[in-house]
């Protein structure tokens, strides 16, 4: 009798330091839960944010495998080869009329956000010409992100509201700073308008 019970002891003796030590290998390797970021919860725009999934339509190669003529509200193909991603042009548009030199920061902010979620970097340049080209559609899908009607659009760079050319600078893959010479018209002057990085709209 006591053979038999000192044997069921060690088995359940065995198996409950089978069970706590598995528990505690899987806590040690895959840690507790991770709740969502702090700033996801205090900032809602930040899950608000509509991503441009219409790239993957034109994304070469067999990661996405959708088919590239599938249709899509958000494109516009024309005919001559471009496609005009319409909720990067159709913001683009309010250039130059928001109700400050920052509201306009925060729009250009934005197509950049669009350009990278294209092509996962910003925008290759120094000028402020070689950025504007590409947001037009000299990009390596031909994806418009400039609306070509924007009054903000001078001898083919964007200019601020008081007609002189943004600086652009990326500061790396994931943002872009963006600076307004303001009213005197010159860069690095206290009335500078400056945006690094995301803005939200």
């Amino acid at each position: 009798m006591k053979r038999q019970f000192g044997r069921r002891f060690l088995i359940g003796l065995v198996l409950i330091t089978i069970i706590v030590g598995g528990f505690s290998l899987r806590f040690i390797m895959v840690g507790p839960v991770e709740s969502a970021p702090e700033d996801i919860e205090k900032n809602p725009q930040v899950s608000q944010v509509e991503e441009p999934e219409a790239f993957f339509q034109i994304e070469e190669g067999a990661e996405y495998e959708i088919a590239p003529n599938t249709p899509d509200s958000r494109l516009l193909r024309r005919s001559d080869g471009f496609v005009e991603y319409l909720p990067s042009t159709e913001i683009s548009k309010r250039l130059g009329s928001g109700v400050s030199a920052d509201s306009d920061l925060a729009i250009l902010d934005r197509v950049f956000f669009y350009y990278r979620y294209a092509y996962r970097e910003n925008p290759i340049g120094v000028e402020n010409i070689e950025f504007t080209e590409q947001l037009l559609g000299n990009n390596p899908k031909n994806i418009i992100f400039v609306s070509e009607e924007v009054a903000a659009l001078k001898n083919g760079e964007l200019v601020d509201r008081w007609g002189t050319p943004y600086f652009f600078h990326p500061m790396a893959s994931d943002s872009m700073e963006i600076r307004s010479a303001g009213p005197d018209s010159r860069l690095w002057t206290e009335d500078d308008f400056l945006l690094e990085g995301e803005a939200n709209l």
